[in-house]
């Protein structure tokens, strides 16, 4: 399996290093095997789940905010 994916956007190198995720990431990207890969469907994949963990920050910190003024 690809350890890492390397790519280059305009003109900056990006690596997204695979060695040490959590042990389900290697088994759920199994399809890297193939050689396929759609450079744009991994990338649009990636920006998804950014995404979602930039919504959760913030709500995890609304609620914080919201902890402290009730206390």
């Amino acid at each position: 399996m690809a350890q890492k994916l390397s790519i280059i956007l305009m003109g900056r190198r990006y690596d997204i290093s695979l060695l040490e995720a959590h042990s389900g990431v290697q088994e759920q990207c199994a399809w890297l095997h193939n050689g396929n890969i759609d450079i744009k469907d991994l990338l649009k994949a990636y920006i998804e789940k950014c995404q979602e963990y930039a919504e959760l920050e913030s709500q995890i910190e609304n609620l914080s905010n919201q902890l402290e003024e009730w206390l």
